[in-house]
């Protein structure tokens, strides 16, 4: 299973584009939560992490949030 890359981008999500797509991707736990919340749910199973579709368990580190806590660090040691 893969994700074919393209031309496609995000949008904010609304409460009805849940019946609109197959798949509601969020990159992380964080992501979650928000989401369940706007849309009340998932009884069609289709809302998955995207480490899912990558053969992995949990979330994935936003390396710009990463990059931040690692500058931050820096600057009060």
């Amino acid at each position: 299973m893969g994700l074919k890359g393209g031309s496609e981008y995000c949008s904010q999500m609304e409460w009805n584009m849940y019946d609109i797509y197959d798949f509601i991707v969020y990159m992380d736990d964080a992501a979650r939560w928000p989401l369940f919340k706007i849309i009340g749910g998932d009884p069609d199973d289709k809302v998955h992490c995207f480490s899912e579709f990558m053969g992995m368990k949990g979330t994935i580190i936003n390396p710009a949030s990463a990059i931040r806590i690692s500058w931050a660090r820096t600057l009060t040691a």
